[in-house]
């Protein structure tokens, strides 16, 4: 390969590297924002309460796995898996942060999702336990600050509403 087809070859990789990233919403921090931004009240178990947006769980905002709860220790909780949207839930509770919960040589955390609607139907739910929230902290005094927490480190996480990202003026 000569110089000039190397250069080429390098300048048009640079050029579908830079036009493929154009236009993206990213945080400070270079994550990627999702398209809705999801906001609402985070209380962690240092017994702070924050204002966030931009709420994902593992990067998720929609068809989130969680599993219901088996009878037995030996069941693969992953053979009876519940895809959840942030649209349909008010609260996500976990119930005891400490305390993990195995089922067939995996780990999880129980939490509880408390459904919008008129009835705020309550269910318990299993989460793995490294799946993480990631979102950013509003009104810190120095801009947006970008947390990833494990769901050990959650107490609540109440979804306030929702607006798309690129729209501020437009909340739901």
């Amino acid at each position: 390969m000569s110089k000039k087809q190397l250069l080429a070859s390098v300048m048009v990789i640079g050029a579908f590297f830079i036009f493929s990233h154009m236009g993206e919403n990213t945080s400070s921090e270079n994550r990627m924002l999702p398209s809705v931004n999801y906001f609402g009240v985070l209380k962690d178990t240092s017994e702070n309460t924050y204002n966030i947006e931009f709420i994902t769980i593992d990067h998720l905002y929609k068809q989130i796995p969680v599993y219901e709860i088996p009878k037995h220790e030996q069941t693969d909780p992953r053979i009876n898996t519940t895809l959840l949207d942030l649209s349909e839930i008010n609260i996500i509770t976990v119930n005891d942060p400490e305390k993990i919960v195995s089922f067939n040589n995996r780990s999880y955390v129980v939490i509880t999702i408390t459904f919008n609607g008129q009835s705020h139907t309550k269910h318990d739910y299993l989460i793995e336990k490294n799946k993480e929230l990631f979102c950013s902290q509003k009104d810190s005094g120095a801009g947006d600050i970008e947390k990833k927490l494990s769901f050990q480190a959650i107490v609540s996480l109440e979804i306030k509403g929702r607006q798309k990202s690129d729209d501020d003026t437009k909340k739901s």
